[in-house]
């Protein structure tokens, strides 16, 4: 899957060079904050990033990638937090959603594991569901999308627990997850 190794160098470059910016591919994004009532009850708020560039239109579609915060990200944070990362990852080609969600804990389901935060046994379950809505919500930005090729999940922290449960068993293969990425 040509997603994953561009997906993990923009993760990393950033994190081991300093970098004050992290590399940007060659689309120029936007971004919009859509909302999915299906989320849990923490925030049904889903921070879209896209390409614009006018070349996407002649491009082939982009692929879609479900983002999970980590722990205390998500509300109001993920801004400060995410969007510079999340801007970036978008300028390769990539429309992005990342959920608000849970940010220290689900309060829908309160299941937890040993050792973990509590109520994040079910977190990525969220994660599954924006790719499940995604697929279905009639938004301009998802006409760019190719999801017969497979879709992309990543995180960070808790959010990188929640992509290896997503990209696990059958949840793979259910939601048609072709790429895990954590950091």
């Amino acid at each position: 899957c040509t997603m994953f190794p561009t997906a993990v160098a923009l993760m990393a470059v950033p994190l081991v060079s300093g970098a004050a910016e992290p590399i940007r591919g060659p689309y120029r994004t936007e971004f919009k904050t859509l909302k999915n009532p299906k989320m849990d009850a923490t925030s049904h708020l889903i921070d879209m990033f896209y390409p614009v560039d006018p070349r996407a239109k002649e491009s082939k579609p982009f692929r879609f990638i479900s983002y999970a915060h980590g722990f205390g990200g998500g509300a109001f944070i993920d801004p400060f937090a995410y969007f510079e990362l999340l801007g970036a990852m978008s300028s390769f080609g990539y429309v992005i959603a990342s959920m608000r969600a849970c940010n220290i804990g689900c309060i829908d389901d309160l299941t937890s594991l040993p050792g973990d935060p509590p109520a994040f046994a079910h977190y990525y379950k969220q994660q599954l569901h924006v790719i499940d809505w995604a697929k279905t919500i009639p938004d301009d930005i998802f006409k760019t999308v190719n999801f017969t090729g497979g879709v992309g999940v990543a995180g960070h922290s808790m959010g990188g627990q929640a992509t290896l449960f997503s990209s696990s068993y059958r949840n793979a293969s259910e939601h048609g997850i072709t790429a895990a990425v954590m950091h």
